[in-house]
């Protein structure tokens, strides 16, 4: 996982926050270049967008046990009621009581989806690993 400051570097002016683009600015731009810059960052960066595209890339199935949801398909068809509920997205280092509302530990590659079964095996696991670490 990457450094804050290696996501979104504020004290260039002038360019593109997002660490991929750094393109010029256009006239009448503050930070990104683009929408798509924009939503890269946000996508990567903020846990509930963050955590609703972990659920689209996994395509509405658990990564470990690959069951699928039946939750899926209401996901995608109505936005108004609560989206994936039986998908949990774990991060596979974990926060440790770490905020997660805007963090660069929220990027795709450190997010998995896994039902609820497969997440509380997991987070036991990460547990006894925390506490048999030195």
């Amino acid at each position: 996982m990457s450094d804050p400051v290696t996501c979104v570097d504020r004290l260039i002016k002038g360019l593109c926050w997002w660490k991929e683009c750094r393109r010029p600015l256009p006239k009448y731009k503050r930070h990104y270049c683009s929408n798509r810059c924009a939503t890269l960052f946000s996508i990567n960066h903020a846990w509930g967008e963050a955590r609703e595209w972990a659920i689209r890339f996994a395509l509405g199935m658990c990564e470990r046990c690959r069951r699928f949801t039946a939750e899926y398909e209401s996901y995608y068809s109505s936005r108004t009621s609560t989206p994936g509920l039986a998908l949990e997205v774990n991060h596979l280092v974990p926060l440790n009581g770490a905020p997660r509302a805007k963090s660069c530990a929220n990027h795709q590659m450190n997010l998995e989806v896994l039902c609820h079964k497969c997440h509380v095996a997991e987070t036991t696991k990460q547990i006894r690993a925390r506490k048999e670490a030195p």
